[in-house]
């Protein structure tokens, strides 16, 4: 299960860098530091929540994290044995799905744009967002700021 997880993340940074490299683990950060960002996004319209408590024991309520996961969410931290550990959207969406993992906390750039499952046209991720806020609000999803949604100590 790490051996995948780990495999995962170093696929997401040689998709970002478009390199097929060998990366070891101990590289990861500074790699990730590396990365070059741009493209349409801006860091003002990132919005960031703490999903930790919606009790995806309730199947409905795991069907709408693993759903809106794959669907918005372009970052997602999960807990595993005690740890926090950042991790992509896939990812997060494989261990939700498949190992019952919580996923506590998860971002998305509201600039990004995608295809709407409803209407079929290309919105933007926070024209997404608003279909699905109050549903998020009501199994206890909360806005946080980009400070907290990075402080892996609470």
């Amino acid at each position: 299960m790490l051996k995948n997880f780990v495999k995962g993340i170093a696929d997401a940074i040689r998709r970002k860098e478009g390199s097929t490299d060998l990366i070891s683990p101990m590289d990861f950060a500074q790699r990730i530091d590396n990365l070059q960002v741009g493209g349409g996004t801006s860091e003002d319209k990132w919005r960031y929540f703490d999903i930790s408590a919606i009790d995806t024991s309730n199947q409905d309520a795991k069907d709408f994290v693993k759903n809106t996961l794959l669907a918005l969410w372009s970052i997602g931290i999960i807990k595993e044995s005690g740890t926090y550990i950042p991790c992509t959207t896939a990812t997060a969406y494989t261990y939700v799905a498949e190992q019952n993992y919580k996923v506590y906390r998860v971002g998305f750039d509201g600039a990004q744009k995608m295809m709407s499952f409803m209407t079929g046209e290309v919105v933007s991720c926070e024209e997404i967002y608003n279909i699905f806020a109050a549903t998020l609000a009501n199994w206890g999803g909360v806005e946080i700021t980009k400070e907290q949604f990075y402080d892996l100590t609470t």
